[in-house]
């Protein structure tokens, strides 16, 4: 990912400052510790650069179903506490977390992104992160395919009654 690759590339970076604080005659020395802080930060911020890469950097064209995935892949990154977090970026993960639940805090229980979520082999019930939502769900998904059924003409339903039913459950399946 190319956050990990830009921490890579800090040494580079660290020459670059150096050249160019030789050139203007800035006197300006980065510490290792702050180099460390600018590493966690990368480390907090890549999961943000990655949803952003998962919905392609525009939301309008990305599936819907990707939204419950996203934010609490990064509900889960700004949630985990660390050992070596130090003050700073615990207030950093603590205030994105904050906009984080100001924002999708009920996304699981909206059943447009719910059952996009389901609906998505990749997905399926395994993204979620309250199992009572997923549940809610999945209750949702058969409800609305039993309505599906019981609506079809009688016809269509003689001529399939030969053939088996799906069931409602097989669609929710964990992804394989």
């Amino acid at each position: 990912k190319s956050h990990k690759r830009s921490i890579k590339l800090d040494v580079d970076l660290k020459r670059y400052i150096l050249l160019s604080n030789i050139e203007l005659e800035i006197d300006f020395d980065i510490s290792s510790d702050m180099w460390k802080l600018a590493e966690k930060v990368c480390e907090v911020t890549g999961v943000f650069f990655d949803a952003i890469c998962e919905t392609e950097g525009d939301i309008e064209k990305s599936p819907i179903s990707v939204a419950i995935p996203a934010v609490n892949s990064l509900m889960n990154a700004v949630t985990d506490e660390e050992v070596d977090d130090d003050k700073t970026i615990k207030q950093m993960k603590c205030d994105l977390k904050k906009g984080l639940d100001k924002r999708f805090s009920n996304i699981e229980s909206c059943s447009t992104y719910a059952l996009a979520t389901i609906l998505d082999p990749r997905f399926k019930l395994s993204q979620f992160n309250s199992k009572i939502n997923a549940k809610k769900a999945k209750e949702k998904l058969c409800q609305e395919y039993e309505d599906l059924v019981d609506d079809e003409p009688l016809s269509n339903q003689a001529s399939k009654s030969t053939k088996r039913k799906a069931s409602s459950h097989d669609i929710v399946e964990s992804p394989r």
